[in-house]
């Protein structure tokens, strides 16, 4: 760049420009965060083996950093010397104390302590980098934090060692699936969809290594493909005793009732054996047809490649009923067979669905039934719920309803009265955490949030934000003259005069002690220190109860798009300085050129 053989460079602002300004070179420096792209800077990252395998490590060396950090702002000096003596003798003294400076403005240590993460920020900037397609549009914001890891993993049962050794060994897994069930999966594009693939994107963020899906045309292909070990598990398979002969089967993690599909004329039925001599439709090699076959020999079952076959078929009137669990059916018929079919009969058998795992690899077994101890009930039910509800036709209870609808009543105005406690608990724990208890302005917290908010829109949309700084004039005479109870009427009397005196869309907050501060949003510096001016009149000819008169002073500055919210905060106190220095009860606008 110096050599004029590129026409940008990226740089670090807190050290690069001391080389271009020592070296005469003219530069402009492009701050994303001008253009609305707030962004974080240096931080930590471990992988989240190293996380749960050493957390007391992971915990100190974060640790360390921060004091590291601490000292060297606290001992700029020493820290320089060492770092030119020991590690980068070719940078000067010079730029070195230039570094310090810059990175402790960079820092906004009046906002943020060393090794904080702002969440506000952390979240903005990832909505960013969606928006501006540089990450997946379906990835999600999730906790990143160390110590929000090593508390999840501390309520989580882990991977053994000999789990994971054997994991990397093998280094991926292949499965199969059922390419036409849904809701529970299926394959689209060849991409697996449905609640089973939602389940195993869970299993894959706490697996060492990938898995890889094989692909196939049916459900009976996928259970050859097991067989022949082209799969090393299947993602969801019901236990057999054939196919015990070559996979292990893990404890459930859906259940779901077995049930016969018909035409729409056809009665509710409660037991199977009603219709047992009737034609039957059932997936080939699904795992309820063995099971049928032992229960009721007699049983004519008829075998189809497909869920949707065997509807077609009912409707078709080439078979009685289709026989498949309450989930598959219901979604089917809701999809392509509604007002033609329905369920008309509810087996008194459940279907329990598991992970199949090849059985010359019991390790895997033991892999995924952890795995599936690790959903809880919260996130298996967030997955179910995204599915369609089942409609049955089951004979009207009267009774039940009445009694539901009592309790629905009963419920309603429980749930009314306690969400308007909750309420209005919530409001008064809002206000507290935001509001300053003597003088009802904004307390300190609440006026960085709105600073960081406005500086926002500065930076994206470059509207005028200014700021007045007001401290009150000997103030402390007042506390050691009058007492302390006189001072803190007169502190609410300042801040009720203030507040009075603005507009609705100022933000009025109280910065310290006897200092308040006011933001003003799409008013310019020139405006500002008009308003700090009218205040100022107003405090001067109030006569405080208890006291008197009193006067104060004023210092404005704006919000810049070039300097940090710190910097234009140092700005308008270097003004208000500037005021108590020139004999006080008046107001000083703060410059570019700092006067």
């Amino acid at each position: 760049f110096i050599s004029g053989k590129v026409d940008a460079v990226s740089i670090f602002t807190t050290i690069q420009p001391f080389e271009l300004n020592n070296s005469g070179i003219d530069y402009n420096i492009i701050e994303p965060s001008n253009y609305g792209f707030s962004t974080t800077s240096v931080n930590l990252f471990t992988s989240f083996e190293e996380a749960s395998k050493h957390p007391e490590r992971s915990r100190n060396f974060v640790n360390a950093t921060n004091k590291g950090w601490a000292y060297a702002l606290a001992h700029p000096e020493e820290t320089i010397s060492t770092i030119h003596q020991k590690y980068a003798n070719h940078i000067s003294l010079e730029a070195l104390r230039f570094e310090a400076q810059s990175s402790k403005e960079v820092m906004m240590l009046d906002f943020f302590n060393i090794g904080d993460v702002n969440m506000e920020l952390s979240l903005r900037l990832f909505k960013q980098l969606k928006f501006s397609n540089l990450i997946n549009s379906n990835e999600k914001f999730s906790s990143f934090l160390l110590e929000d890891t090593l508390k999840t993993l501390s309520n989580t049962p882990q991977l053994n060692y000999k789990q994971h050794t054997f994991l990397k060994q093998k280094k991926q897994i292949t499965m199969c699936v059922a390419p036409d069930w849904m809701p529970i999966e299926s394959l689209k594009n060849s991409q697996h969809i449905g609640i089973a693939k939602d389940i195993f994107d869970q299993f894959k963020l706490q697996l060492p290594i990938p898995i890889r899906l094989i692909p196939t045309e049916s459900w009976q292909q996928s259970i050859t493909f097991a067989k022949k070990r082209r799969c090393d598990i299947l993602s969801v398979a019901s236990t057999t005793p054939e196919r015990s002969s070559y996979m292990d089967f893990t404890e459930p993690y859906l259940t779901s009732p077995v049930v016969l599909a018909t035409k729409l004329d056809t009665v509710f039925m409660n037991d199977l054996k009603q219709v047992i001599h009737k034609k039957l439709g059932i997936v080939k090699d699904h795992a309820l047809a063995e099971t049928l076959r032992r229960d009721f020999p007699s049983i004519n079952l008829v075998e189809v490649t497909s869920v949707n076959e065997g509807l077609t078929r009912v409707e078709k009137g080439e078979l009685f009923a289709y026989i498949d669990n309450l989930m598959v059916i219901s979604h089917t018929i809701q999809q392509n067979f509604t007002g033609l079919l329905k369920v008309s009969a509810r087996l008194k058998k459940n279907l329990a669905l598991s992970v199949g795992t090849r059985n010359d690899q019991p390790e895997l077994k033991g892999i995924f039934n952890t795995l599936i101890n690790n959903i809880s009930e919260d996130q298996r039910q967030a997955i179910y719920n995204k599915w369609l509800p089942v409609q049955q036709d089951p004979p009207f209870d009267y009774d039940l309803l009445w009694k539901a609808i009592a309790f629905i009543i009963v419920l309603t105005v429980a749930f009314c009265f306690y969400y308007l406690k909750l309420t209005k608990l919530n409001r008064l724990l809002l206000t507290q955490s935001t509001t300053d208890k003597l003088t009802n302005l904004y307390n300190r917290a609440k006026t960085d949030q709105i600073l960081l908010a406005k500086k926002f829109d500065v930076d994206r949309y470059h509207t005028d934000v200014s700021i007045i700084l007001l401290d009150i004039d000997y103030f402390k005479s007042i506390n050691d003259t009058h007492g302390h109870l006189i001072g803190d009427e007169v502190l609410v009397q300042f801040a009720q005069l203030i507040k009075s005196n603005v507009r609705a869309n100022d933000s009025v907050g109280r910065w310290g002690g006897e200092e308040f501060i006011i933001i003003c949003p799409n008013t310019s510096l020139e405006d500002a220190t008009e308003l700090a001016n009218k205040l100022l009149h107003q405090i001067r000819n109030h006569l405080f109860e208890g006291l008197g008169k009193i006067t104060a002073s004023a210092g404005t500055s704006q919000l810049s798009g070039a300097d940090s919210i710190q910097k234009s905060i140092q700005n308008a106190d270097s003004a208000l300085y500037q005021a108590k220095e020139n004999g006080r009860d008046q107001a000083f606008t703060f410059n570019q050129k700092g006067s």
